[in-house]
């Protein structure tokens, strides 16, 4: 060959390698796979104690008691009914390696009005589970029963005090289509709002409101230990054994709401799909270990696993549900 055959081939070849590379650079982002080069930061709007916060070390515990995340670690960003958490979220927007869990809050809170943050602000990696929502007092409450609190209520919307973590969750929405249904106008509750879940049933072991409105996980050592009673509990049927196993339905005392507060996990806004692939096999492996289903299991918390765009499309059904349901109540902003 000559020497102008050769330096002819080197050019061919030296401008297909350059546009290999430069066409593994475009694809690359969306297409590579991706895994976290840094600890991943579990963030938690609320403090420690609370249904989020503990759904969080579960979820923790769970990845690196399995393998399939090596370095996390939950950091909790409490106040403002959880949008400090989401703030920190959109600072690290497009970073795979922030999540956050969510509840029907993050939906609820835009709804009413309360927060600037909804679920177009974040990427839906994964639905999880749902707990039910509960209404307890302690055990020497002189409220009887959910008949005796509804009739109370009827008399006098303001006339008991109500403790939750936030004022548009899953349990306190659950409470107020209650006292609609009981006749009582859900806009006039007494409801005060702690920093968790956890600090609002302290508030009504301690005497400070009476009654705690929140999710199962939140009461159950304390239904347990003989420190409080569940006045009702928000699933369609009795939950089969445990502590809660004589724990009363709504609709088994005449009141036609079942709802439920479900745990998703959001990553920032704009994830690469490499991001979103890495989440979707965490989670969905995960989902089908056996400490998995047994953690569920303990909490008497329904395992509904579903995928990113399954979930995506979850939330925004649920957004368009909450949406007409707290318009009805009158909890929507106008």
């Amino acid at each position: 060959m000559s020497r102008v055959d050769k330096s002819a081939l080197v050019r061919v070849f030296r401008q297909a390698a350059a546009g290999w590379l430069l066409s593994l650079a475009v694809v690359s982002p969306s297409g590579a796979q991706w895994t976290p080069a840094q600890p991943v930061e579990i963030v938690v709007g609320f403090s420690p104690g609370g249904g989020s916060d503990r759904s969080a070390r579960k979820l923790n515990r769970i990845l690196q008691e399995t393998g399939l995340l090596q370095n996390a670690v939950v950091v909790n960003k409490p106040g403002a009914s959880g949008s400090i958490g989401w703030n920190y979220m959109k600072h690290h927007t497009g970073n795979g390696h922030y999540i956050n869990i969510a509840t029907p809050t993050l939906l609820t809170s835009y709804i009413a009005g309360r927060s600037a943050f909804s679920h177009t602000d974040v990427t839906p990696l994964a639905r999880l589970y749902s707990e039910s929502a509960v209404f307890a007092v302690r055990t020497e409450s002189q409220i009887r029963d959910w008949r005796d609190l509804a009739e109370r209520l009827k008399n006098d919307p303001a006339a008991v005090s109500l403790g939750s973590g936030n004022r548009e969750g899953a349990a306190p929405l659950a409470f107020a289509a209650a006292m609609k249904a009981a006749g009582a106008d859900p806009r006039k509750m007494k409801l005060v709002i702690f920093n968790s879940a956890g600090d609002a049933v302290t508030a009504s072991l301690g005497g400070h409101v009476e009654v705690a409105v929140v999710t199962a996980g939140g009461v159950k050592q304390h239904l347990a230990n003989g420190t409080m009673r569940a006045l009702a509990v928000s699933t369609a049927q009795r939950i089969a054994s445990g502590p809660f196993a004589t724990a009363p339905t709504l609709t088994e005392q005449g009141v036609n709401v079942v709802a439920g507060g479900w745990r998703v996990v959001m990553g920032t806004k704009s994830l690469a799909g490499g991001e979103v692939a890495f989440w979707d096999g965490v989670f969905s492996r995960m989902a089908a270990t056996q400490q998995w289903k047994q953690e569920l299991g303990a909490t008497d918390a329904a395992n509904e696993y579903l995928n990113s765009a399954d979930t995506t499309r979850f939330v925004a059904s649920q957004y368009e549900q909450l949406r007409e349901l707290m318009t009805e109540l009158g909890l929507a902003k106008k």
